[in-house]
């Protein structure tokens, strides 16, 4: 599961992935953002870091706050539309192989007026 997070202080991006089955061993590493018409990163890799997550049995993982110059022009409403944007997130396996990940659709989004 992902999600976009827009906090009011700075115009910041922040990218979130949760891990909610307690089975699942891997940790996400980095998120791209892929262009689905060319097949180029757009903005990134942004490197995730795991956070205390509020929900229970997930890991949260997010990155740090991403300057609107870094990301895609008019992101903010073309991540709403056809094509979506795709997110590539590599993860590493508990084996240290690494393995991506393409998120693919619309995301969660979430804006809030504080930083939690």
């Amino acid at each position: 599961m992902s999600l976009i997070l827009s906090h009011s202080d700075g115009d910041n991006y922040y990218f979130h992935v949760e891990v909610r089955d307690e089975e699942v061993g891997f940790v996400p590493e980095t998120i791209e953002v892929i262009d689905p018409v060319t097949d180029q990163v757009v903005a990134g890799p942004f490197m995730l870091v795991e956070q205390d997550s509020l929900l229970c049995r997930s890991r949260l993982h997010e990155t740090d706050g991403i300057d609107l110059s870094q990301m895609p022009l008019n992101f903010w409403y073309r991540h709403t539309e056809m094509p979506f944007f795709i997110y590539r997130v590599t993860v590493r396996e508990p084996t240290d192989e690494q393995r991506i990940i393409d998120i693919v659709g619309l995301p969660f989004i979430c804006e809030s007026e504080e930083r939690p």
